[in-house]
């Protein structure tokens, strides 16, 4: 009956666990950013909203960023 328990416990653990490293995965967003004539913006920061997470765009204005894969919106500042 212990032997029982202890299966369950640890199937229940690997559960969790797996569940938990499905939930944090990154998506990987690629993109440029450029002005109203089609020229990238160097040095443009992106951020993804509501967190703290962000790059800067480099001399072309593009960038890549990993994106948790809870968040849906990217902003440009």
């Amino acid at each position: 009956m212990l032997m029982k328990k202890i299966r369950i416990f640890f199937a229940a653990m690997a559960m969790l666990v797996l569940s938990a490293t499905a939930l944090a995965q990154n998506i990987t967003v690629k993109g440029s950013v450029v002005d109203e004539t089609g020229e990238g913006i160097v040095g443009a920061s992106v951020q993804v909203k509501g967190t703290t997470t962000g790059i800067a765009a480099d001399l072309d204005g593009n960038f890549t960023i990993a994106v948790p894969s809870n968040v849906s919106t990217a902003t440009q500042n």
